[in-house]
């Protein structure tokens, strides 16, 4: 064992600079290597890394142990081995959890089309702890045949299910992350295209994980989607305005442009809050900051809810019932005029609009008018008083474009 000691202590410490994730206490620190590690210890570090045991693996640390390894030969014990097995399509990784010569460093293996993890040692024993391991397909790696035998001096071994001799894992530069900075924001490009995937499903998961909690707000994630569809609604009619007779007819009130204004503010104020949430994701912080992490690095779900759920509620509910409001006031003005009016009377009850709106659709508005003798005030003054009516039905008084005027 002290030539593997002798092994290890031969890495050039000075050109290490890792940050290592711990799966336990959801923390990152900075590692590095102790002038005389105990037995084990390095190996053991990289096994805590490289293997999550709720879900929350991050890909990149696994390049970093197979990055490691072909560059850094020393920093791993003789025998251990980091390759790939492309003829069963899974990728096995160095995993290093007892540096003994007579039980070598047991390997991951994660099979790519079921992502169904599992531990064996050379000897085929199986190893608990991994529940699960998740590759995205797009942290592709190179595999390309090594020059020279590796680890001929120590124990050599094969996965059982192994097809095809061992592979030399060689990890592009570009899906390395930066080793002397934690991880690195995403692109935004790459933000963008997440950002207008509300929900994208990599693998299904079971048990009680993050996943089954940020899944069980799908619901309300399209709920919310949906509101902020209506805002846009919203603001649209309160430029365009509307009218009885499915008129447009542009704004001409200041009231009702500040409306406007606020309405189609909120919804880009929103945006680009999720935009940026997404380019710039937290590293560190509450359960929530977490939980947005886990979903960017396993690519489960990555939505403008798992950003900024409390806002976006918030900001899209408020925009809804202002634009529901504002269409009722819009739609059914109290004056009783064929479009909008900007003459109101200032004393009038909104109120008389809703009550309006319910009787309507009761009685299938647009099919029929059973109340055009009614005041729309309610009362039974006999004031003159012009509702709408389908074209071409006939009807007491004189019609002009779609209004029939009702005598007293």
């Amino acid at each position: 064992m002290q030539s593997r000691s002798s092994a290890l202590l031969s890495a050039p410490s000075h050109s290490l600079n890792i940050w290592q994730y711990s799966i336990q206490n959801r923390t990152w620190a900075r590692h590095q290597p102790a002038t005389n590690p105990p037995q084990g210890a390095v190996g053991e570090s990289v096994a805590c890394i490289a293997v999550g045991r709720d879900n929350s693996t991050c890909i990149w640390l696994l390049n970093l142990a197979s990055w490691m390894w072909s560059e850094l030969p020393g920093f791993f014990p003789r025998g251990a081995r980091v390759y790939g097995m492309s003829a069963v399509g899974s990728v096995v990784y160095f995993m290093g959890s007892d540096l003994a010569e007579d039980l070598p460093s047991p390997v991951v293996h994660c099979d790519l089309s079921t992502f169904e993890p599992f531990v064996e040692s050379s000897r085929g024993e199986s190893k608990a702890g991994v529940k699960s391991l998740i590759f995205p397909p797009s942290m592709s790696v190179q595999i390309t045949e090594p020059s020279t035998p590796l680890g001929t001096e120590g124990p050599s071994f094969f996965p059982p299910t192994s097809q095809s001799p061992p592979r030399h894992t060689e990890v592009a530069a570009s899906v390395l992350p930066s080793y002397d900075t934690a991880p690195s924001p995403l692109n935004p490009r790459v933000a963008t295209i997440l950002f207008l995937t509300p929900y994208r499903k990599l693998h299904e998961c079971h048990g009680d994980s993050q996943f089954e909690k940020l899944k069980n707000n799908l619901t309300s994630e399209w709920t919310t989607c949906a509101m902020i569809a209506m805002c846009f609604i919203g603001v649209n009619g309160a430029i365009f305005g509307f009218t009885k007779d499915s008129t447009i007819v542009t704004i001409d009130d200041i009231a009702e442009r500040a409306v406007a204004v606020s309405m189609l503010s909120s919804v880009l104020s929103l945006a680009a809050a999720a935009w940026m949430y997404c380019v710039y994701y937290p590293q560190d912080g509450d359960t929530f900051r977490h939980q947005a992490r886990d979903a960017l690095n396993t690519y489960a779900i990555f939505s403008i809810r798992a950003r900024v759920p409390f806002a976006c509620d918030c900001v899209a509910i408020a925009a809804f019932i202002v634009f529901v409001l504002h269409s009722l006031i819009e739609v059914y003005p109290r004056d009783g005029g064929a479009a909008r009016s900007c003459d109101r009377d200032p004393g009038g009850s909104q109120l008389d609009g809703i009550l309006l709106l319910f009787r309507a659709t009761c009685c299938r508005v647009y099919t029929t008018w059973p109340w055009a003798d009614i005041p729309w005030d309610g009362s039974d003054t006999g004031d003159t008083a012009s509702v709408m009516t389908v074209v071409g039905t006939e009807e007491s008084g004189q019609k002009h474009d779609g209004v029939t005027s009702v005598p007293s």
